[in-house]
């Protein structure tokens, strides 16, 4: 789960679940995206970047959560990471996953 400064919230799940709540988690509504992958990890930036980790799933968000992209870079496709945030101000995200590793996203 993930709350921002603005009340933006998000929270993922097993199966594809992504929940979004406007109102600092008053209320949630599901995000469809197409994806049925478990999903482990989610942060947000600024600039209204989210960007979603999992096993073997990575996905990317430049609109706040209206439109996404899957990320294959790397081992993104093959491996698992949870622990994601945002390097405030840069647009970089840094996610920790298995055996202790470490990436950084691109903006």
């Amino acid at each position: 789960m993930h709350l921002n400064d603005t009340g933006e919230s998000y929270a993922v799940g097993q199966r594809g679940l992504i929940l979004k709540s406007a109102d600092a988690g008053a209320s949630w509504q599901p995000v469809l995206t197409g994806s049925k992958g478990n999903f482990l990890g989610v942060t947000t930036n600024e600039q209204g970047q989210v960007v979603i980790t999992g096993m073997r799933v990575m996905l990317r968000s430049h609109d706040r959560g209206a439109t996404w992209k899957e990320i294959r870079d790397g081992d993104t496709t093959t491996d698992w990471y949870q622990a994601v945030k945002t390097v405030s101000g840069s647009g970089r995200v840094m996610a920790v996953g298995h055996s202790g590793k470490i990436i950084q996203i691109g903006s």
